[in-house]
């Protein structure tokens, strides 16, 4: 087992989804009644993420530690059902520091109550002929033998799976020139055709992936008109023969239709077919999914539509995807998507529409065994009562613009977390993203970034939340039910002196009663902490920047560059961190920010050092919780020694979870989807040189 846990009990329950209105049951596969789902109470264990209550640990198939997941291989080793994965993790921390960055094999497992794929918890496979790291692969079995693919514009290389040794050696088995390949390759599907013979389908890159030459300001990716003035990769289709015998190419490379377009900034393809027709799934950044027809009379690329008539938007940044059930059990194929997120399983309808395009089943999360409570990357949680039964749960947000609720079914001191809920706005999941106007590009296009802090912001004595996401603005969605139905509301726009309230992008603001009125704290654009009052539910007078006890303002200034892309990013929340009476403050960063200044501040300084720790800062208010006046920071160390948890920006939250005998623990969530907790005792800090 991958979490070391004490059984404090067991018990049925019926999950409930939780949305716009009365909650509706979850349905069992054949749609009637509510599921059964057995929880298990874990204790919570400082210094690691918090593992999930489900039973059997069955949480989203993720590598530890990894914010990107993609699926390079299935094979047909374990189960005649379904095939065993390849999976990399290709962001995060390296396995020396905890994390599965590489490449990693799961058994299949079974299927859960509601047909779901279960997975056994990742196996590092180390050695390998290219980098682990990249997912620029495809693993297959051809025949017995299970191989390794990997295609450049100029080469085929293929390397041989060792079981016994769980290795594909280090040098590639086949190295084989390949001609004719027309542009720079973005992805590629191998899949054999028949006796010796396998296809290669290739997707290109025709226009070359191009930014505007600027130093990446806000305003000279776009015109004055909004419109991007670099240039937006297109793909298109290419295919040739590859004969198994040496993997060797037999005949030309042919594009497949004629169009140089055939998706906006692509990403992967995949061959899927059926009992009458065959195609390729195409996908791109912004999440949207292709099917483009084989036969040369059909040459169209279409959106894929689920069985409501609705398009098929993946649930995550697309890298890869992978297609099961090929020629296994008669059915036509099903498709896996990976990416940064989760894995999703789409199933095959069964039709097409009018156009041919075939009907997929609305996404399946795929799980594993063993695994921790997950939420999405650079998730940023909020631990309060939300559904009014006297339990913290967790309600968080994510770098998909997704809000969830991970309800707790224990206590505060034995919490018992169910599967997180995708948490919905008149009964559709909220959603916020970026589009067109992004400040690193359109094709960032499907990130939100969404911030949220939970509180009573309209005074009615229900939780709200007011959030910030990828524009820097400030909304806030009332709570339109009761403490014990929660229902959010029309999301509204935060102003001061008649403007909406901005900042600098990806910060979670702290929010807190103080006396009769209620604070809020930003980044500004300046990159300065700055304070807010409120003055009514849509606007807030200016408190001014704040200071350190020697009068300089604090600023959070990231030492990589000085674009608005490095900017921001600031974790705010406020806590009475050594119960003292005042509200202190904690601020999760990035790897290179410095507060409380550009020239000498934390984390980077120490991190120039050599120091890679937990990008979380401790602010001790020697002032007032009214005048606030802060300490310089210090840096939050376990058992004394630096803890890394990810580049991107940590998001702590003082919370009431564990023993707090001594005063409140430490809640992170990191870039992965967990949640880390720290008991305050193994807490310890590192001052500024």
């Amino acid at each position: 087992m991958k979490h070391t846990s004490t059984l404090i009990f067991s018990f049925l329950l019926f999950a409930l989804l939780w949305g716009c209105g009365e909650p509706d049951p979850t349905p069992t596969p054949d749609g009637g009644g509510r599921e059964q789902v057995v929880l298990i109470a874990r204790e919570l264990e400082s210094n690691q993420p918090i593992a999930s209550s489900v039973e059997r640990g069955l949480a989203p198939l993720a590598m530890d530690f990894c914010y990107t997941s993609v699926l390079v291989g299935c094979v047909y080793e374990s189960a005649s059902a379904y095939p065993d994965l390849f999976v990399c993790g290709s962001g995060g921390l390296s396995s020396s520091s905890g994390g599965r960055r590489g490449l990693n094999y799961c058994q299949f497992k079974g299927v859960d109550s509601r047909g779901r794929l279960i997975y056994s918890h990742p196996k590092a496979i180390t050695v390998a002929p290219w980098d682990v790291t990249s997912a620029a692969v495809k693993i297959m079995k051809i025949g017995s033998e299970i191989y390794a693919i990997q295609t450049t514009k100029t080469k085929l290389n293929v390397a041989r799976y060792n079981r016994e040794t769980m290795s594909f050696g280090s040098e590639w088995t086949y190295s084989t020139k390949l001609v004719g390949v027309p542009y720079a390759v973005s992805t590629f599907d191998f899949v054999v055709s028949g006796e010796g013979v396998a296809d290669l389908t290739i997707m290109c890159y025709t226009v070359a992936s191009v930014s505007p030459d600027s130093d990446y300001t806000e305003d000279s990716l776009y015109d004055s008109a909004g419109f991007y003035m670099g240039t937006i990769p297109e793909g298109a289709l290419y295919r040739t023969k590859i004969l198994l015998d040496g993997f060797v190419q037999d005949g030309e490379v042919k594009q497949i239709g004629n169009d140089n377009s055939v998706i906006l900034g692509p990403t992967t393809v995949a061959q899927v077919k059926g009992n009458d027709w065959s195609g390729y799934i195409v996908s791109n950044k912004a999440g949207a999914l292709k099917y483009v027809p084989s036969a040369a009379s059909l040459d169209v690329a279409d959106y894929l539509v689920d069985t409501s008539g609705n398009q098929l938007i993946n649930r995550s940044n697309v890298k890869r995807v992978s297609v099961i059930n090929a020629d296994r059990d008669g059915l036509s194929d099903d498709f896996i998507t990976s990416g940064e997120g989760a894995m999703w399983l789409y199933r095959y309808a069964g039709r097409r529409n009018a156009y041919g395009t075939p009907i997929y089943h609305p996404a399946e999360v795929v799980l594993m065994q063993d695994g921790d409570l997950f939420s999405g990357s650079l998730t940023v949680p909020n631990v309060v009562d939300w559904d009014g039964d006297g339990a913290l749960d967790v309600v968080t947000g994510n770098s998909e613009g997704r809000l969830m609720f991970f309800k707790n079914y224990g206590t505060n001191l034995h919490p018992v977390f169910a599967e997180g809920e995708y948490m919905k706005l008149c009964g559709e999941e909220f959603c916020i993203r970026a589009g067109y106007y992004e400040l690193q590009g359109p094709m960032e296009c499907c990130w939100g970034y969404l911030c949220p802090t939970v509180f009573d912001w309209n005074g009615d004595g229900l939780y709200d939340i007011v959030f910030s996401y990828n524009e820097g603005k400030y909304m806030y969605m009332p709570n339109v039910g009761t403490a014990t139905n929660p229902v959010l509301g029309t999301p509204k726009t935060i102003y001061m002196d008649g403007m909406e309230l901005y900042g600098v992008w990806r910060v979670r603001p702290a929010i807190e009663r103080i006396g009769d009125r209620v604070a809020m704290m930003i980044m500004d654009g300046d990159n300065a902490l700055h304070l807010y009052w409120q003055t009514s539910d849509t606007s807030v007078t200016d408190g001014g920047k704040m200071e350190l006890v020697d009068g300089k303002f604090i600023t959070g200034h990231n030492n990589y560059d000085d674009s608005n892309v490095q900017h921001g990013r600031g974790k705010l929340n406020f806590v009475d961190w050594d119960s003292d009476g005042k509200l202190d403050l904690l601020v999760g960063t990035i790897k290179r920010s410095s507060f409380p200044s550009p020239e000498r501040g934390l984390p980077d300084t120490r991190r120039k050092q050599g120091y890679t720790g937990m990008q979380v800062l401790y602010f001790h208010n020697e002032g007032t919780s009214a005048e606030p006046r802060y300490a310089y920071p210090v840096q939050f160390l376990v058992n004394g020694k630096d803890k890394a948890l990810g580049a991107h920006s940590n998001a702590p939250v003082g919370c009431m979870l564990g023993d707090v005998s001594d005063g409140p623990n430490l809640l992170v969530g990191v870039e992965s989807g967990r949640f880390m907790f720290f008991d305050r005792k193994d807490l310890t800090y590192a001052y500024l040189p």
